[in-house]
């Protein structure tokens, strides 16, 4: 139980140039790719403390890199490619993490806020995919692709979501929806979780055929449980599981880590995009509150506070985000709740 796991994930340019550019130039996709990763980290550790070894470039894209991290409430290990001793530069790693040590209560005392479950199934990937595609390259793979597929199209529409490992049923319960991601092979045990789970169930592709053994079943294990079911590639996933918490005017490059506090929210944004982002709106679900406050601290400057709007009838808190994000920033968004 004392043990914490050092993943390293390697960015696009260990594909070009051995890691010697690190994301500079990632695509919106490679980085959704990258994020997915760190989720996946997240969940094999169960709760543990994960640390994310990587290779950045520059200030700018080693800030977007502690970004992505944090958003899924990882640890950050600084660094430089190609080699696992350098870094970005002394003035960078200091103020990078005296900005993460002043947060520090924001970004490790929260706890993941979505709703959504994606399911990852390490059984799949070995009997069905057997390996098949690369951490930027899913060909010739069949639950990875679905997977990635899904990751990808929640990310872009800002739909927040944890990955969850396929044998994990214990923590099916805490999601309103679970998307399986052509979960051809399925065992006995984790067809009986997803029949006893009591929320939206969202299917990609077939699921279900075989045992954990890839022997085929007499019928899909599945069959007969109510389902959303939705076609590969998928273009209404985010549609088909948005339960509604988190709405936003930000482009799909600027990526949002939900998080909750006692007190409220906790948002890491992270700009993917060349240049910084426009103003943007975020509305959050609320629950019966007083009244909203919000702060934005961007890195590298001042923390402003923003204003707030409450709509009662609508339960909802909407942040107007007036600043300008370069790589990264952190949102906290308070409400004081109701006698």
């Amino acid at each position: 139980p004392d043990i914490a796991t050092a993943h390293e994930i390697e960015t696009i340019a260990d594909r070009m140039d051995h890691g010697e550019t690190g994301m500079q130039g990632a695509t919106i996709v490679q980085w959704l790719d990258f994020r997915t990763m760190v989720a996946f980290a997240r969940a094999v550790d169960r709760g543990k403390p994960s640390w994310i070894l990587t290779y950045g470039c520059t200030p700018r894209d080693g800030a977007q890199l502690a970004g992505i991290t944090l958003a899924e409430g990882a640890n950050f290990y600084e660094n430089k490619g190609p080699q696992m001793a350098s870094s970005v530069g002394t003035a960078f790693r200091t103020q990078l993490f005296g900005w993460i040590a002043e947060h520090e209560a924001d970004f490790y005392a929260s706890e993941p806020a979505a709703e959504v479950g994606l399911l990852y199934s390490p059984r799949n990937r070995d009997l069905l995919d057997t390996l098949s595609g690369q951490p930027y390259a899913v060909q010739d793979s069949l639950h990875f692709c679905a997977y990635r597929s899904a990751a990808r199209d929640l990310y872009l529409a800002h739909v927040p979501f944890d990955v969850v490992l396929d044998t994990d049923t214990t923590r099916f319960c805490r999601y309103r929806v679970l998307i399986a991601p052509r979960l051809e092979l399925m065992s006995d045990a984790t067809a009986n979780a997803l029949w006893d789970f009591r929320g939206k169930l969202v299917t990609l592709g077939a699921n279900g055929i075989y045992d954990e053994w890839l022997i085929q079943r007499g019928m899909p294990a599945l069959q007969g449980r109510e389902q959303v079911q939705v076609a590969l590639p998928p273009t209404n996933l985010a549609w088909a599981a948005d339960t509604g918490l988190l709405a936003t005017t930000a482009p799909a490059s600027l990526q949002i880590g939900l998080r909750r506090v006692a007190a409220g929210w906790v948002l890491v944004l992270v700009n993917t995009a060349p240049t910084p982002v426009l103003p943007f709106t975020v509305t959050l679900r609320a629950t019966a509150h007083l009244g909203a406050t919000a702060n934005l601290c961007v890195f590298g400057a001042r923390s402003v506070s923003l204003p707030v709007v409450s709509q009662g009838q609508r339960a909802t808190i909407q942040v107007n985000v007036t600043c300008d994000i370069d790589s990264l920033a952190l949102l906290t968004v308070s409400c004081e709740p109701s006698p």
